[in-house]
């Protein structure tokens, strides 16, 4: 069946170089499903980590962190579960990206997980 993915983001898949992140935001490819968008660059670099991510909430939409380090909670374990399909979407490129909460209210798990099947889904119509 081939290898097991571990189900988890280390530390050193969150996104954190300043630079990456700067290009990220600047001349990424966009992807959208309400209520994400999963902005991504395919790695230039060889990479330890096929996968290195950055999640963010608007600050406007939620005034109190709790609520935006909960959302990024709910994020970060939603898509951790879904890591082997993201990955197979790249076909084994290196990739870094953000993934952007858009909404106004905050999510629920049912609404996350339909988000991310369906960002994927796209992910593998353009990697065809």
């Amino acid at each position: 069946m081939g290898e097991m993915i571990p189900l988890r983001l280390s530390r050193n898949e969150r996104l954190k170089n300043v630079k990456l992140i700067d290009s990220v935001f600047k001349s990424a490819i966009t992807v959208k499903s309400f209520p994400l968008i999963f902005s991504y660059k395919h790695s230039d670099f060889p990479t330890d980590t096929p996968l290195q991510l950055l999640f963010t909430v608007s600050k406007r939409s939620f005034k109190r962190a709790v609520d935006r380090n909960r959302i990024k909670r709910i994020l970060r374990d939603r898509l951790r579960l879904q890591k082997p399909e993201l990955l197979q979407a790249f076909n084994g490129q290196a990739v870094f990206g953000a993934i952007i909460y858009t909404s106004k209210t905050l999510p629920d798990y049912q609404e996350i997980d339909k988000a991310i099947l369906k960002l994927i889904q796209k992910l593998h119509e353009a990697h065809r």
